[in-house]
């Protein structure tokens, strides 16, 4: 994900994911609605963790906005916990 665009329209997705309950937002450094709402990004680097509600799988999705250095979508494959970050 470079432009801002392209990181809002994943995050638009994804609420629609959490509204239908197919993910959980398990931790997140900002609200995923001021992502699609701010005027300006709401931190230098955002970063949400999801679990889906199917087979607990956990998702990272992270966006260095600072530096415009665009993003990923990854599975966490650590025993990684929302306390621990």
């Amino acid at each position: 994900m470079n432009p801002p665009y392209e990181c809002r329209d994943v995050v638009r997705q994804i609420l629609e994911t959490v509204q239908k309950g197919a993910f959980r937002l398990l931790s997140g450094s900002c609200s995923l609605e001021e992502v699609l709402t701010a005027q300006r990004w709401p931190k230098d680097h955002i970063v949400h963790v999801l679990g889906c509600t199917t087979c607990s799988r956990r998702f990272r999705l992270s966006v260095d906005t600072y530096h415009g250095s665009g993003g990923a979508w990854e599975v966490i494959t650590s025993n990684w916990t929302p306390e621990a970050q």
